[in-house]
């Protein structure tokens, strides 16, 4: 287990137990409070758990953003009480040993990013590496760039220039104006980078992810939607065709398939789930 040092993100590696999850953090605190005091009336085990909540709750609160678009949630990770959001985090795998980014926050483990080799999943909230957003924005710019140039050419069209000479003097002055409008907007897309794509990056990285900045997570490798994956449900307690809000998977990612579309590529390699 890697060490923090000044409050960086670091890596750690063992079962995640204990698992709970609501939206809002004052519901889920709430949860917990009332899960343990009932277990506390059977077991010591339950009350010594929930004491170990209970002392870091304070911090928890202060640690998550209160939220309705987003399950919080708390768990155990090799003993030591973690806190993070994600949405999805009802699908982490309790039970199952993980690979957990995480940082300390107000004196409690805040997770940043988990992955479960063995059934292939990432939850993170960042889907890109710094280089794969980069590129992303570029072509985004330059697919508005293309539609804008439609669109003026059918405007000129319409306008019916006397002839070809008249057609250019017309296009020529509106193709400069939205390539350099086209343009600043995909400069002004890259101060994105470090804020978000940047802490993904290195979460990619203490993951095990080869060229971690060109890691590649979206809508396609969303474990809810990706077809191949469907085929895991006989192997997990939940159906994931019956989701219905965003906040149920938004942050869940196949990382077996974004493998086997080139877009991911760890430096060991994942398990096979049959």
């Amino acid at each position: 287990m890697n060490q923090a040092h000044n409050n960086k993100p670091f890596l750690i590696e063992g079962k995640l137990t204990n698992l709970h999850w609501e939206l809002g953090r004052e519901n889920l605190l709430a949860k917990i409070n009332e899960h343990y005091k009932r277990n506390a009336v059977i077991t010591g085990v339950g009350a010594a758990v929930g004491d170990m909540f209970g002392q870091v709750a304070n911090s928890a609160m202060l640690a998550m953003y209160d939220g309705e678009d987003t399950q919080n949630f708390m768990c155990l990770i090799n003993d030591q009480p973690a806190c993070g959001q994600f949405g999805g985090a009802e699908h982490l795998p309790e039970g199952e040993n993980v690979k957990v980014v995480v940082s300390r926050r107000e004196g409690v483990l805040y997770v940043h990013a988990v992955m479960d080799e063995e059934r292939g999943m990432v939850w993170i909230s960042h889907p890109y590496g710094t280089r794969a957003e980069m590129w992303m924005n570029v072509k985004l710019g330059l697919y508005c760039f293309l539609f804008v140039m439609l669109l003026f050419a059918c405007i000129v069209w319409w306008l019916d220039p006397k002839d070809a000479g008249d057609y250019l003097r017309i296009f020529l002055p509106l193709v400069m104006a939205g390539g350099a409008i086209c343009l600043l907007v995909t400069l002004w897309s890259f101060k994105d980078l470090k804020a978000f794509a940047g802490p993904s990056t290195e979460y990619f990285r203490l993951l095990g992810f080869e060229k971690p900045e060109s890691v590649s997570l979206n809508f396609p490798y969303k474990y809810a939607i990706y077809e191949e994956c469907l085929e895991l449900e006989k192997e997990t307690p939940k159906a994931w065709n019956g989701v219905k809000s965003e906040y149920e998977y938004r942050n869940v990612y196949s990382l077996r398939a974004a493998i086997k579309a080139g877009k991911a590529k760890l430096r060991s390699p994942v398990h096979d789930a049959g």
